[in-house]
């Protein structure tokens, strides 16, 4: 429990330490003044970040990594931050998993992958000018053949269908390949706004079904 605006977290696992052992799991932060939490050290995974009273501002650009030498874990996010709350990766694999509108992340470098899961994801990822999501996969150097980006979308009820347009992509940027997770039908019109989404290009695949 906190109740300074300001928290500032840091973890320094043994230095022969890698991967899981050089991640520090936190189950919850709850806060009723907190406006900037700011994580440093290797790798975090934060399991609820539901718990601060105010918006926060999520800042992890400052890990160096879990210390795997492929692929290295920088933030795992889970449960959703208070409306107009702003959240940011590292530079290494990042992993947000996302159930909620009125909420930014931002991927910075690295591998990362963006869950929208929930009963209706195309809802989370309406433009609707209210509390609209806003997902960016950062300014890295990923593409369609090497790493990337992804934008998974997993409904929470697997066989139901999933139906996107391209005003869903209104507010995504940086992203190169678009996944989904289920084996109901699925119905995707693109135009502009996802071009601009997925502006180095688009690799479309489905875990649940070949590709």
């Amino acid at each position: 429990v906190c109740s300074s605006d300001l928290v500032n977290i840091h973890t320094s696992p043994y230095y022969t330490l890698t991967g899981a052992s050089a991640t520090t799991t936190i189950a919850d932060i709850i806060a009723d003044k907190a406006t900037s939490i700011v994580l440093t050290g290797t790798a975090f995974v934060l399991s609820d970040i539901s718990s601060t009273t105010l918006p926060i501002s999520l800042d992890a650009s400052g890990l160096t990594g879990d210390r795997s030498t492929a692929d290295p874990a920088g933030l795992v996010t889970s449960k959703d931050a208070t409306t107009g709350s702003v959240i940011t990766g590292s530079d290494y694999n990042d992993t947000f998993n996302i159930g909620a509108e009125g909420q930014t992340f931002n991927g910075g470098d690295g591998d990362d992958t963006f869950v929208i899961g929930s009963t209706d994801p195309a809802a989370l990822l309406a433009a609707d000018g209210t509390t609209d999501l806003v997902v960016s996969g950062g300014a890295d150097t990923a593409s369609v053949t090497a790493g990337r980006d992804v934008l998974r979308i997993s409904d929470s009820t697997a066989t139901d269908a999933v139906t996107l347009t391209d005003a869903n992509f209104t507010y995504v940027s940086g992203m190169e390949e678009l996944n989904f997770t289920n084996t109901g039908n699925l119905s995707l019109t693109i135009g502009g706004s996802f071009n601009q989404a997925f502006a180095d290009g688009a690799r479309i695949s489905n875990t649940a079904q070949a590709d």
